[in-house]
């Protein structure tokens, strides 16, 4: 490899200072989990009951995310779809529309709480109508389909 072209040079420097913030990230990632895991097992010997996913923190925007984009995203897919969908429908195509994998339980339930607060407020607001529950999942639809 030459290693005399500054360009290259200057881009090999920055990928090797981006693979330590990495590091030093996961790093701390791994002590949050460690320290919460702690905590958990400390609150559950005070209170083996206590429900710890109810008291979690309500999860915020995403960096760089707009304000409302949740609610574009859902209503685009909607529109496009021209049926009722239930919120896992709905999060799986914004999540596959963004490049994003569905294999990530988590990611998808994250989506999915998003979605549902998403739609719950777009009902309020009559923007989307319940449709019917087809075993026992509720589906949504846009109030006036375009």
């Amino acid at each position: 490899m030459d290693l005399s072209n500054p360009v290259l040079s200057g881009l090999i420097r920055k990928r090797q200072e981006l693979a330590a913030d990495l590091d030093a990230a996961q790093a701390t990632l791994g002590r949050v989990v460690a320290s919460l895991d702690a905590l958990d097992a400390t609150i559950r010997l005070f209170s083996p009951d206590l429900d710890l996913d109810a008291a979690r923190v309500r999860s915020a925007r995403r960096v760089g995310e707009p304000k409302h984009e949740t609610t574009r995203q859902v209503l685009r897919v909607m529109r496009e779809a021209g049926e009722a969908m239930s919120h896992r429908d709905i999060s799986v195509a914004i999540m596959r529309s963004e490049g994003r994998g569905v294999e990530d339980r988590k990611a998808v339930e994250i989506m999915c709480r998003r979605v549902s607060d998403c739609v719950r407020r777009l009902v309020r607001q009559r923007i989307v109508v319940t449709g019917e529950a087809t075993g026992g999942v509720l589906r949504w639809a846009m109030a006036c389909p375009p």
